[in-house]
């Protein structure tokens, strides 16, 4: 029998499930969607079917290049200035990457093979499981087995091929594509949106405060958008971030970037809403676990080309975490192509450049593979790219108990589905904690700024992701719960404080951040932050004292300014 908990769970899944299922009815009516689309915001700019034939058209093409290229011999047809000296190192290098392209395909062979060998033996493992439990099998757990083993015989087919097998490539771009494409819905998009604002985000939507470097900022943003490849380079707080930053994009009148997020997110409400609203997926997972590696010793020789990491490096980071879906050349080609796709067509793309959340409260390093791609559209193409870098911040983190435990160890942050994220960030802030979103100077980076040579330009690439983090991190705001927390941990409250050392160290700390505020904003922004650390159990009033109850998570709230202070 059902608890009243499950009975209300069960209740609200069932609300969202028949409520996301009359979205899609809307979102499909002819009508609707003439009377939506007749706003250039709710336009769709690329159809998924043209989109999935010309990834797969490119990705095959690349790898058919490698392979069937002519080498340049000793020829004079070139012009004048190519000696023959220079047209054999030429073909030397073509040689090499014909070689490196045949490597990365048995790679890629063993690596899928390895992987569904995993994964047939955990759906395997799940049959027995509900057989051993007594349980019905369900129809598409069986279907899923079925696929398992087809694909597994496929693969070990593949395997044992010598010559490059263009059909094996293409096998996996369609596997690949179809996984990171988003079938964005801009219909369903603003329908979803206006009712998330009337239910599970409501307070978001007010609680939201835009800022811009300078005045008419968002204008000039918004030109680039519409007439040049764009890329919003994000922090990355919250797996709600994406709510924040689209609703201050479409205030402004900008048109809904492709956000690129975590595979972790698909599961739930996520996997259904995510790429109608524009998010494509990017999986991070493991296709072979650390045990497996040792099979695959050769597989670093592949990465050490120019401008990659060491072969060593490489396989220590193997070793550790195991082999990755981006350490895949196919896979990695495939989003590549994607990202390029995009560009070319004028859609704004999200990128959240640490990577994932920071744990500890500060800003991570800059993740450069994706950024390294979106700079090689300007090499590719010839033409220009503009970074807009955009800084998020929050006077409540939804998530910050969880980055804490997750910081010790004790548990997995990447779970929960979108809808519950919002919720849980809509619920913990309230109508009063503003939410701030700030969108700096945008970079323009041409061809002439990009050198063909691979060292150089993975140093450009180094140099530039540097460049954006600093941009991101002058953007952040110094929230009142930043700032008190901020100068709990610089003056070294050991157990508790009083209201008025907090108050002038406060104003230290404001000046020391070179923010003008006056004494009135200071007391304001104190009584504010005093009053959420003390609801969510942080520091506890008592004989006129405040007492310090958690640490750590006061820490987590100050190093989200620590880089404004180590200037």
């Amino acid at each position: 029998m059902m608890n009243l908990k499950d009975i209300k769970k069960y209740a609200l899944k069932t609300g969202l499930e028949c409520g996301f299922n009359i979205m899609l009815w809307f979102s499909s009516v002819r009508l609707v969607r003439w009377w939506v689309q007749r706003n250039s915001l709710y336009r769709k700019k690329l159809d998924y079917d043209w989109t999935f034939g010309e990834l797969i058209r490119r990705v095959v093409g690349n790898y058919e290049s490698m392979f069937e290229s002519d080498i340049p011999v000793e020829t004079d047809s070139l012009g004048k200035g190519i000696t023959k000296k220079l047209l054999n190192q030429f073909g030397y290098v073509m040689i090499e990457l014909k070689h490196y392209a045949r490597d990365s395909l048995r790679a890629t062979k063993v690596l899928h093979e390895a992987h569904l060998e995993l994964k047939a033996a955990k759906i395997s493992t799940q049959i027995a499981k509900r057989v051993k439990d007594g349980r019905r099998i369900s129809g598409s757990l069986i279907n899923a087995a079925k696929k398992s083993d087809q694909n597994l015989a496929k693969f070990k087919h593949l395997k044992s091929a010598k010559a490059p097998d263009m059909d094996f490539v293409r096998h996996l771009a369609n596997y690949y594509a179809k996984d990171i494409i988003a079938d964005y819905d801009p219909v369903f998009y603003k329908i979803f949106k206006n009712f998330a604002k009337l239910t599970f985000v409501r307070h978001l939507d007010k609680n939201l405060i835009v800022s811009e470097d300078s005045l008419k900022m968002m204008e000039e943003i918004k030109h680039l958008t519409e007439n040049h490849a764009f890329v919003f380079i994000s922090n990355h707080v919250s797996n709600a971030d994406h709510a924040p930053i689209f609703f201050a994009l479409n205030r402004h009148g900008i048109y809904q970037p492709s956000t690129i997020a975590g595979k972790n997110l698909d599961h739930g409400f996520s996997s259904k809403i995510f790429p109608r609203v524009n998010a494509r997926w990017l999986n991070r997972g493991i296709m072979l676990p650390p045990e497996e590696v040792e099979k695959l010793k050769w597989f670093t020789l592949l990465w050490n080309m120019p401008g990659q990491r060491s072969g060593t490096e490489l396989w220590k980071e193997l070793k550790k975490y195991g082999v990755g879906w981006v350490n895949n050349p196919i896979y990695r080609e495939t989003d590549k192509a994607y990202t390029h796709i995009q560009l070319e067509h004028l859609q704004p793309i999200l990128f959240y450049i640490e990577g994932g959340r920071s744990t500890t409260g500060t800003l991570r390093a800059p993740k450069i593979v994706i950024f390294e791609d979106m700079l090689d559209y300007v090499r590719k193409t010839g033409k220009p790219v503009y970074l807009g870098p955009t800084a998020i911040s929050y006077t409540i983190i939804g998530e910050d108990k969880a980055l804490e435990t997750a910081r010790r160890g004790e548990k997995n942050i990447s779970e929960g589905d979108l809808v519950s994220q919002l919720s849980k960030l809509n619920k913990v802030t309230g109508p009063d904690s503003p939410i701030y979103v700030h969108f700096g100077k945008p970079i323009r980076i041409g061809p002439d700024d990009l050198s063909e040579r691979p060292k150089k330009f993975a140093r450009q690439v180094n140099e530039y992701a540097a460049q954006m983090m600093t941009a991101i991190g002058n953007g952040i705001k110094n929230t009142a719960t930043y700032l008190l927390a901020a100068t709990i941990v610089k003056n070294q409250y050991e157990k508790n404080f009083t209201l008025q050392n907090a108050k002038t160290d406060m104003t230290i700390m404001a000046k020391t951040l070179e923010e003008e505020m006056s004494e009135a904003e200071v007391e304001k922004g104190l009584n504010t932050a005093l009053a959420i650390f003390e609801k969510k159990g942080f520091i506890q009033k008592k004989d006129g004292l405040y007492e310090i109850l958690n640490i750590p998570l006061i820490r987590q709230y100050g190093r989200r300014i620590e880089h404004k202070l180590v200037k």
